[in-house]
């Protein structure tokens, strides 16, 4: 009996250490699968991170690009711009030379006709003043691509006082400027 009984102590001691055996072995598979599990919380969060950073440089470089595409939408619409103002400068003192020989030739004529008339060799003398003048003025004026509202006005009253005297009075004017704003600030 007492053999029996030691090899039933025997068996249980064994199926003990057998049950705590395959205890302790769950135990380490289950911390394996839940450091595995871990790791791989740690990898999905890392791609959920990279996807989200390749995302933003993605919607970065599509907003650079568009703000680039757009600046030389501007740039080049810059250009017309100047060009066309420089196209319409251009036109603008191929015109005046135009009209230059035309008004030239009929002041000379009126200066020749003043001249002529003994009477009004003061006024003649006065006219060629107000032409040389006012000749002076466009050569010089025409030279610059901008010219002050002083010289333009200058110049305007010089061309005024001449046709005065060419229609011998016969009309009046006014210059009125108003208020002058200065954009270029």
């Amino acid at each position: 009996i007492h053999l029996k009984n030691q090899e039933k102590i025997q068996s249980l001691k064994i199926e003990e250490l057998n049950k705590k055996f395959e205890t302790e072995k769950k135990d380490t598979a289950i911390k394996e699968l839940e450091e595995k599990n871990e790791l791989n919380n740690s990898k999905i969060t890392q791609q959920r991170i990279l996807i989200t950073i390749v995302l933003i440089l993605i919607i970065l470089s599509i907003i650079i690009a568009y703000v680039l595409q757009k600046r030389k939408e501007i740039v080049k619409k810059n250009n017309l711009l100047k060009l066309e103002n420089q196209r319409l400068l251009l036109e603008q003192k191929v015109r005046q030379t135009q009209l230059n020989p035309h008004f030239i030739y009929n002041a000379i004529a009126n200066l020749q006709g003043l001249i002529s008339r003994s009477d009004k060799k003061e006024l003649a003398n006065e006219y060629l003043i107000s032409f040389s003048k006012l000749m002076r003025d466009f050569l010089e004026l025409n030279r610059h691509e901008y010219i002050s509202l002083n010289e333009e006005i200058e110049a305007l009253e010089n061309y005024i006082k001449l046709q005065q005297m060419r229609y011998e009075s016969k009309f009046d004017y006014k210059i009125n400027i108003g208020e002058i704003v200065d954009h270029r600030n």
